[in-house]
């Protein structure tokens, strides 16, 4: 399976039609051209607030690389959020996740004008992305099985 045609556009397409502003991050070089920096995420988008998330798409029984969980270390210790999905509902869940969480900062009445979400919020529970060290998002709905991947990490 091409993680880019099977996931990342389809990805990319149902996000869009939900609001979410969002686009396709090509990494590495291409033609001796610099794209973007190695590791960086297959999408990148834009949540309320001004705070960015990546996410990763991979096939099954595939993982990140040491660049991609680094990258998305990073994100995370600057205060956007950041995940590796192996199925399109997946990432879904957790970018409408995400941004209930920064529209809740917004609206909060002691809201300042940066939001960027907290650590602590982060990967609380199964129905949030887990934490980068994970680097895997879980499925909130139930009736969606695990990927092999995903069931031998939640163990």
């Amino acid at each position: 399976m091409s993680e880019t045609s099977e996931l990342v556009g389809p990805t990319i397409r149902a996000l869009t039609q939900l609001g979410i502003w969002c686009w396709r991050n090509n990494a590495g070089k291409r033609g001796g051209v610099q794209m973007a920096p190695t590791g960086s995420p297959d999408i990148l988008g834009v949540l309320p607030g001004g705070v960015l998330f990546g996410l990763e798409a991979k096939a099954p029984g595939k993982k990140p690389t040491q660049e991609q969980i680094q990258w998305g270390h990073r994100l995370v210790a600057l205060g956007g959020y950041y995940g590796v999905f192996w199925d399109k509902s997946c990432a879904i869940d957790a970018v409408l996740d995400w941004r209930r969480q920064c529209q809740s900062r917004i609206n909060s009445p002691t809201a300042s004008l940066c939001c960027a979400p907290d650590r602590a919020s982060r990967g609380s529970s199964p129905s949030k992305a887990k934490s980068v060290r994970n680097v895997e998002l879980e499925c909130t709905t139930k009736s969606r099985p695990a990927t092999q991947h995903q069931r031998s990490a939640a163990k």
